[in-house]
């Protein structure tokens, strides 16, 4: 994102609101224009809890009111994980985890896809870049029941059974 500022382009940060997320996004608005603060339209943040679809839809709706004269989204990045969580449900029924690290990540991708065509008929392409731990080269195997809304009721907080839910 602080590269994306520092060329002058626009970053929108889909975040819950916290401290964290607040200096992320400083850090962002000081990289714009080579860190000078310059030209660069300063970051937006749309607030986003993952664990929440009606929240996901909501911050989605406001990206696309906020960019449908922008000619599109020429990158859509996803890059938010937790790891190690309790065996907890979302609002929609799903493990935390699940909810967190991908469902709300597709849901996401779906509802702004339609921006990201028009970028991709302006420009010639458009992006989704999804990030991963490393986990992805060698976590638990895919199982199914981690993606019903079985939230709670997943096998328990202990470490073994939390990194079973991990993906």
């Amino acid at each position: 994102a602080r590269t994306v500022a520092s060329k002058g382009g626009r970053v929108i940060a889909l975040n819950r609101s916290s401290e964290r997320s607040a200096r992320a996004l400083e850090m962002i608005s000081e990289g714009r224009s080579g860190g000078h603060g310059g030209s660069g339209p300063p970051p937006i943040h749309v607030e986003c809890d993952l664990t929440s679809f009606a929240s996901v839809r909501n911050a989605c709706r406001e990206v696309r009111e906020l960019t449908k004269d922008d000619g599109g989204i020429d990158v859509l990045c996803c890059n938010a994980g937790v790891m190690l969580q309790p065996d907890t449900a979302t609002v929609d029924g799903y493990d935390l985890t699940a909810s967190t690290n991908m469902l709300s990540h597709f849901l996401i991708v779906k509802e702004l896809f339609p921006h990201l065509q028009i970028a991709s008929k302006r420009s010639g392409e458009s992006r989704v870049v999804t990030m991963s731990s490393a986990s992805g080269y060698g976590g638990p195997p895919f199982d199914a029941r981690f993606f019903e809304r079985r939230g709670g009721a997943l096998g328990g907080d202990d470490t073994q059974s939390s990194y079973a839910r991990y993906h």
